[in-house]
Formats: structure tokens, sequence, C-alpha cells
């Protein structure tokens, strides 16, 4: 059946995005310790067989000491990646704080009565995109979430949206988009790259008219010997059904995946800092538990390409954030009722 939201949720949503989803642009807080600011509007869009990431970021380079605002727009497609990252500074981007509106350079975001406005003009990754995203299930909000010590990370999600528009790809030309799947999530705090952190987070949509949608996340410490955080967050036709968290829910990473010599990597000089891909799993099996409920997750990593970020740290070091296909099956019971889904996810790694 389609999962499309219920009329009854959609004048509840748009108020709920209108109060959570708008531009921070916050200072670092003195009483965290040195710190860089840290923000971004975060979308995947489904369509014609590819997977399109949009990202804008805003980023306190504590090297340069200037505020920089990014889009990276990377896009899976017969089995590969390809993307790049677009850089500006000072008049170039606009973001002010309070307001669901972004514009930097000739790429513009902004939140229209309960609706995404996406426009990508001509970008480096050879995308453009003029996309209206209206949200198809319940948001979430989870604020000042623990990266390291004081470091805290806060996130607002939309797990399910329907895509209208269109999109043109490198080697397509003009796509129409006409109800196709897609996420998004906004995320901000004061943290540093290279702080004691890493995470793991997926985005399981499966087809149009499948009624489950489902979204993971683990932060645990660097050295991954300390979780910090976790979540399984169900969906039901757009309704939040249930969700596990913390220690409700246990994850194991099996094998590790042949390196990579050519992975995608971004900006494309920073593979020299970070030669090959490494240090991601074969599959990911999270289990959760709560009485009779329960839900079993399987996520096999597909292609990856990489962002190579330089510490705010130190000189010398990089994290790296891994974005990869991937093929996710779950299964398990929740009130009495069987779940199943299978189907693409896309699966993010900090590493």
């Amino acid at each position: 059946m389609s999962s499309e939201l219920h009329p009854r949720l959609c004048a509840q949503v748009r108020r709920q995005v209108a109060r959570a989803d708008f531009t921070r642009g916050l200072a670092p807080r003195p009483r965290s310790g040195p710190a860089a600011y840290k923000e971004w509007q975060h979308f995947l869009v489904h369509t014609h067989g590819a997977v399109v990431l949009i990202n804008f970021n805003l980023d306190d380079d504590v090297w340069q000491g200037e505020r920089v605002a990014r889009v990276i727009v990377m896009v899976h497609r017969d089995g590969a990646w390809s993307g790049a990252v677009e850089r500006f500074v000072g008049a170039a981007f606009e973001a002010p704080a309070g307001r669901p509106t972004l514009r930097f350079g000739r790429h513009r975001m902004e939140l229209v009565d309960g609706a995404y406005r996406l426009q990508l003009r001509e970008h480096r990754a050879g995308v453009s995109a003029d996309l209206r995203l209206i949200p198809d299930a319940q948001p979430m909000l989870s604020t000042n979430r623990e990266l390291a010590g004081a470091r805290t990370l806060s996130w607002f999600f939309l797990p399910r949206l329907r895509a209208h528009g269109s999109v043109e790809l490198e080697g397509l030309g003009a796509l129409r988009v006409a109800g196709d799947l897609a996420y998004h999530d906004h995320n901000w705090g004061n943290f540093r790259w290279g702080d004691d952190f890493c995470w793991e987070w997926a985005s399981i949509l499966g087809r149009p008219e499948d009624r489950w949608t489902l979204v993971f996340m683990r932060v645990l410490d660097r050295a991954r010997a300390q979780v910090r955080s976790a979540g399984l967050y169900l969906f039901r036709d757009g309704a939040q059904h249930r969700y596990f968290l913390d220690g409700d829910v246990q994850v194991d990473l099996q094998g590790v995946r042949p390196a990579s010599a050519t992975p995608l990597t971004l900006p494309p000089v920073m593979s020299l800092l970070a030669p090959g891909s490494r240090d991601v799993p074969e599959e990911l099996v999270a289990r959760a538990r709560i009485g009779e409920d329960h839900l079993e997750l399987r996520l096999r990593p597909g292609a990856g390409a990489r962002v190579v970020i330089p510490n705010d740290t130190d000189l010398d070091g990089v994290t790296v954030l891994h974005e990869l296909d991937a093929v996710a099956s779950l299964e398990g019971r929740i009130q009495g009722e069987g779940v199943a889904l299978d189907g693409r996810a896309v699966f993010e790694l900090i590493r």
C-alpha cells in the first residue's frame, strides 16, 4: 500500500517543521572550550535509479579564522559515485540566523509552507536541480546529544519526503521528478573535527509502496570502545511507530571490506592524506529488543565515496566521512505485527 502521509498528520507536520527547521548560525560556546561551530542541511533524493546527495553546510575554519559555506553534491549511479564541493566565503553566501533560507553562491535552499525548495545552478558536480520536497512522515528532533565531553550535536530529521520538480545529471540531461522518495536531516553543534568521536548512520526508504521507513544512528568514541548514543527509529505509514535507544540497540560490525585504491574522494587533493578506503565493514547488523518488540537490521555496503576533512585539532590529521550505497534488510515484530523491509540504503560512517 502507499504510505503517503495521512491527511490528519499533514498540518501537524508542517507546524513541527516550521518550528524546528531554521538556521541556527550560532557562535561557539566559550564554556565548552576551544571549538568550532558547524551546521548542515542534508538531503538524499532517490530518482531515476540514482541517489542525489545535496549538502549545504557551514563550518568555522579554525585555521583561517572565518566561517565557510560549502555545497557538497554527490551522485550514486550505475554502481559508482561522482561529485564535487563548492566553497564560499564572505558575501558569497547568506545564512541568516532564525530563518529557513540559505543562499550559497548560485544555490539556494528554503522552507516554504512546510516544503523544501532546493535550487542548484550548474554545480561543479555536473548537477542542476529545481526540487520541491514535501514531508511524507513525522519529523524527529534530538538536541544536544553528546559527541565528546562537552561537545554536542543536535539533530532534526524527516525520514521520508516526496520530491517533485526536475534534476539534470551529467550525461542524462533534464529528468522529471514526480513523487520520488527523499530523506532530510539538519544538524548543528559546537565541536571539532578530530575530537574523540565517530558515528554510523543509515537511511532505509525501500520502495514508494512500502509502509515502513527506518533510520539508524550510533555515536561512539574514536576507538569505538564506548557507545555514547544509539537509535533505531521505525515509521509506519509516515507516523512514528517504535524507536529503540542506547542500550536497547546492539550493533555488530562483521568483517572489513578490502581497501579500494581509487574511491571518489572530495576534495580530490585530500586523497594524498588518506589513500585508499579502509575501516568499512562488510556488514553491519543492528538488533534491538524491548519485551516482545524486536527488530534486526542488516546493511551490506556497496560502492563508497569519501569526504576527507582536515582536523580542527591538529595540522596533520584528517577525519574521513564515508558515504556508501548499501543493500538493507529489516525484519522483526512490533506490537504483534510483522515488520519486513528490503531495499537500498545510504550508509554513512565517520572514521
